[in-house]
C-alpha cells in the first residue's frame, strides 16, 4: 500500500506543478459515460458451511460497472483529473452460473454429524454507489485523432442495495433453508474501495471522443465485496476493460489569443475607403473632421 501511494503522489505532484507554472495553457472540461466489466474465475476457498461433491466447486466473479464523469484537462490538453458517480455491481456465483456438480450446504455445523441439504449454486448480487477520482496523462498532443493514455482510477465505493439468490437440487427444500443459508452467508461490506492501472486509447476530435481502456492489475483495497468470498481470493483481480464517450462542455484559457485581438481591432475599423475619410492619428484614434475634405 505504501509502495501504490508513493507512485500516486509522484504522479499528482508534478502534475500541479505544470498546472501552476503555465499560465497559457488552454482548460478544457470534458463530459462523458462509461461502462466496463472485470474478469475473475478461480478457484476459491470455499465457506466453512459447504462439503464438496467429488468435483467440487467453483467460483466466478465477474463486476461490472456504469458511471458519469467529468473530467479536468490542462497542460495543452496531456494531463486530466476526473471524478463523477459510478454504479458497480459485484455479482459472484459459488457453484457456477449452470452449474450440474452439486455440493452440500451444512445446515446444522455445531453438532457432529451436521444436517446437509444439496445446493447447485448460490448467486450473491452487491450494489455499490461510488466516487471516482481519476488520473490520466496522454503520450501524444490533442491535434492527434489517436491519443494512448495511461490511466489511474481509485473508487470509494458504498453498498445500496444487495440479493441473494440459492438454487436447490430439490425443487421442494423448505422456504426457511433459504434464510438460513442467508443468514449463514452474512451481510456484504458496506463500503469498498479498488484501485485500477489502465492503458487505452482515446480516438475522435471535436465534438466528442471514444476511449477504450485495458485495466490490469486491479487491487481490492479492502475487504472482499463479497461475503462468501475470502479478501485474500480478490485482493488482485483479473484483467478488465471499459469503453466510454465524452463531449467538450466548456474551456477557456489565461490569455487572449493575438488572433482574437486582430480580430476585434479589424472589426472596430470602417470599410472600404472610409479609412480616408477617418484617418488615424499616432495613438490609433480617429482624427477629428473640422469639415474639410
Amino acid at each position: 500500500m505504501k509502495k501504490i501511494a508513493l507512485f500516486i503522489i509522484s504522479i499528482a505532484f508534478p502534475l500541479d506543478c505544470l498546472m501552476a507554472q503555465n499560465q497559457e495553457k488552454k482548460e478544457i472540461i470534458n463530459f462523458g459515460v462509461e461502462v466496463g466489466a472485470y474478469v475473475l474465475t478461480k478457484d476459491v476457498a470455499p465457506p466453512e458451511n459447504v462439503r464438496f461433491s467429488e468435483r467440487g466447486a467453483h467460483a466466478y466473479y465477474i463486476p461490472w460497472n456504469i458511471g458519469a464523469m467529468g473530467e479536468f484537462l490542462f497542460g495543452q490538453g496531456m494531463f486530466g483529473v476526473g471524478t463523477g458517480l459510478r454504479l458497480t455491481s459485484y455479482t459472484a456465483y459459488y457453484g457456477g452460473k449452470k452449474s450440474k456438480h452439486p455440493y452440500e450446504w451444512n445446515m446444522n455445523p455445531s453438532t457432529v454429524d451436521g444436517h446437509y441439504v444439496s445446493l447447485y449454486s448460490i448467486k450473491q448480487s452487491n450494489n455499490y454507489l461510488g466516487f471516482p477520482v481519476t488520473f490520466r496523462i496522454f503520450f501524444v498532443p490533442k491535434e492527434k485523432v489517436v491519443r494512448p493514455y495511461f490511466k489511474l482510477d481509485l473508487a470509494f465505493n458504498f453498498l445500496v442495495a444487495n440479493k441473494n439468490t440459492i438454487k436447490f437440487v430439490e425443487p421442494d427444500t423448505p422456504l426457511n433453508y433459504i434464510d438460513q443459508i442467508n443468514n449463514d452467508l452474512g451481510d456484504p461490506e458496506k463500503f469498498n474501495s479498488t484501485l485500477d492501472f489502465a492503458y487505452g486509447l482515446r480516438i475522435g476530435k471535436d465534438p466528442f471522443y471514444v476511449n477504450a481502456e485495458l485495466h490490469y492489475p486491479s487491487f481490492l483495497l479492502t475487504d472482499s465485496p463479497v461475503s462468501f468470498f475470502q479478501t485474500s481470493d480478490l485482493t488482485m483481480l483479473n484483467f478488465g476493460f471499459k469503453v466510454g464517450l465524452q463531449v467538450p462542455i466548456s474551456w477557456r484559457e489565461y490569455k487572449e489569443r493575438p488572433e482574437v485581438e486582430e480580430e476585434i481591432q479589424s472589426e472596430m475599423l470602417p470599410e472600404g475607403n472610409e479609412m480616408e475619410k477617418h484617418p488615424i492619428d499616432e495613438n490609433g484614434a480617429f482624427k477629428k473632421d473640422n469639415g474639410n475634405e
